[in-house]
């Protein structure tokens, strides 16, 4: 059975020895997933100050995630960051190391950046 990026991402939580918590929901009428403000798969505490919120996806998609994010949700995911939360989106892509097909995670930090002037 094919793991999903979000499953993959709670395992590598529980991995770390977080507690990870899925906050994406699944809409039965529309048979459709909505995340957390349209960007939040998972939330996290890490034992850092404030929460981390992933989006979970294949790497090919990671980079295009995260600008969806900081274009479309961009006022949700600054009020976050501003809160003292972090952002992230994982990106997951299998890769053969050591003879072996092996799920392999990037990170891709979520950040504001200013402006000044």
């Amino acid at each position: 059975m094919a793991l999903s990026p979000t499953q993959l991402t709670l395992g590598e939580c529980k991995k770390r020895k977080w507690r990870a918590q899925v906050v994406e929901k699944y809409n039965h009428h529309t048979r459709r997933r909505h995340d957390l403000w349209g960007w939040g798969d998972v939330i996290v505490l890490d034992g850092q100050p404030g929460c981390l919120l992933i989006q979970t996806t294949i790497a090919r998609h990671a980079m295009d995630r995260a600008r969806k994010i900081m274009n479309e949700c961009a006022e949700s995911c600054v009020d976050w960051l501003e809160a003292g939360n972090r952002a992230s989106v994982w990106g997951w892509k299998k890769q053969k190391l050591g003879g072996r097909q092996r799920w392999v995670l990037k990170e891709y930090p979520l950040a504001i950046v200013g402006s000044d002037g």
